[in-house]
């Protein structure tokens, strides 16, 4: 096993954006959009090469808030490390994060595919909430296990209905179409509107 990495984020501000870098960012966002104190199985795959071959392990966290550390390892190849000063740095969710990491009594989850995963986490989300929602998801053997309060769920799966007509590339489009029906199909209609309102 490979010795953890200690890396001070407040330290690394106004640094070159790099693959380690965002990789980092990644791992912050996923720890502070769940809650502390658990070990999560997170949708972010590890970046070593061990023997020249990508590793096939999925990052697990546990993020602290005293002291303020995040313990991230991959249970594959042994590589991992500890962050501190997640707070301030731009990719975590900050002073909402304990707000944004309680689940929802009423949480509805969904499954997609890891790759239309991906292109769900690379579409621009309309708000903080559906941030949390895609960058808080885990993994599973079936997929990416995404889950959140309804009402932001629905937002999202209608945020990206919206965006399959305009999506820059065929490709693109029915990914994101895609995206939209499984999620549609998985949240059931909506909830009718209470009368007067």
């Amino acid at each position: 096993m490979n010795e953890p990495r200690l890396i001070d984020l407040a330290r690394t501000r106004g640094r070159p954006d790099t693959p380690a870098r965002r990789h980092l960012a990644r791992i912050v966002a996923a720890a502070t959009a769940n809650p502390a104190g658990i070990l999560v199985d997170t949708a972010v795959r590890c970046r070593r090469r061990p023997g020249r071959r990508r590793c096939v392990g999925w990052i697990a966290t546990r993020r602290q808030d005293l002291p303020e550390e995040i313990h991230w390892s991959c249970p594959a190849c042994g590589d991992g490390g500890v962050a501190r000063g997640w707070r301030q740095s731009p990719w975590s969710f900050g002073t909402a994060v304990r707000k944004l990491a309680e689940p929802a009594a009423d949480a509805v989850a969904f499954t997609l595919p890891e790759p239309l995963y991906r292109a769900m986490e690379a579409t621009e989300l309309p708000d903080a909430r559906t941030r949390r929602v895609v960058l808080g998801a885990t993994h599973e053997e079936a997929g990416v296990r995404l889950e959140g309060a309804p009402d932001v769920v629905r937002r999202l799966q209608r945020h990206l209905a919206s965006l399959a007509g305009r999506a820059a590339s065929a490709r693109r489009r029915q990914q994101v179409a895609r995206i939209a029906r499984l999620m549609a199909r998985d949240l059931g209609p909506p909830p009718a509107s209470a009368p007067g309102g």
